[in-house]
């Protein structure tokens, strides 16, 4: 999918749709950034993990580090609907 994205934003640019190729290409682009800061912040946690435990061998699967990674998914997800689609005042009208 975001290979297909990433030569059809560009291109849709270049034949003139350049609002169209700006709104495909900077959101998925954003949501790319934010799940690898996600992946890089759970390596973090699992080695926090392996200095407090002094276990490695089952560390990435141990349920505490998989609860603080999906809890970190799950706080991400306002972020990743603010790069799609949706508006500040859509958000806090939630809460």
């Amino acid at each position: 999918m975001l290979v297909l994205l990433s030569f059809a934003a560009p291109l849709l640019s270049l034949i003139g749709y350049f609002k169209l190729g700006q709104t495909l290409l900077y959101p998925s682009l954003a949501t790319l950034q934010l799940l690898a800061l996600l992946l890089v912040l759970q390596r973090v946690v699992v080695e926090v993990y392996v200095l407090l435990t002094g276990n490695r061998d089952r560390a990435s699967e141990s349920l505490i580090t998989v609860l603080i990674g999906i809890l970190m998914l799950l706080i991400s997800l306002p972020f990743v609907a603010l790069f799609c689609v949706s508006r500040t005042d859509v958000l806090t009208d939630l809460l």
